[in-house]
């Protein structure tokens, strides 16, 4: 018996869903991100999603990574391109500063190696001090939480 399940693009109403399931699986319990903004809902929902569930799954956990309140908004899905409406589209002339150019290359390698930060800090060819200092500058946590994730030998957990 074979069951066709249509990709996430064709089940768009199943998103709002799949995010509220996500944020309770992967939110870290000493951060109160419950939540999600209407505008970040709205841009996940103009997405299409061509690596479907899996894809939705991993840009909710680098929004996570990346966020510094307590409800996810659009600004903190910079891994998410903007789908095809013009209503979410930027303007082409828009100007974007230095330090959100960054915060995006570090969601996007975050978000290609899975989560794996030594892996993105090689790919973005800086040192991994470099790349926490920058991680926490942009989602804000506590260096004693960073050295906390890395263990007590200083390697990565």
């Amino acid at each position: 018996m074979q069951i066709r399940l249509p990709p996430l693009c064709e089940r768009k109403v199943d998103i709002p869903l799949l995010v509220s399931h996500f944020l309770e699986k992967l939110s870290d319990p000493l951060q109160s991100v419950r939540t999600i903004s209407d505008g970040a809902l709205r841009r996940l929902m103009a997405y299409d999603w061509p690596g479907n569930v899996r894809e939705l799954e991993n840009a909710i956990e680098c929004a996570l990574v990346l966020s510094s309140g307590s409800v996810l908004t659009a600004d903190d899905l910079a891994s998410v391109p903007y789908g095809t409406s013009a209503r979410n589209a930027p303007d082409r002339n828009e100007l974007v500063p230095l330090e959100e150019l960054e915060r995006r290359a570090i969601a996007n390698t975050l978000l290609e190696t899975g989560g794996n930060k030594l892996s993105a800090a090689r790919l973005l060819g800086i040192g991994k001090t470099t790349f926490y200092r920058k991680l926490r500058r942009y989602t804000q946590l506590p260096a004693d939480r960073l050295r906390a994730e890395r263990g007590p030998n200083g390697k990565q957990t």
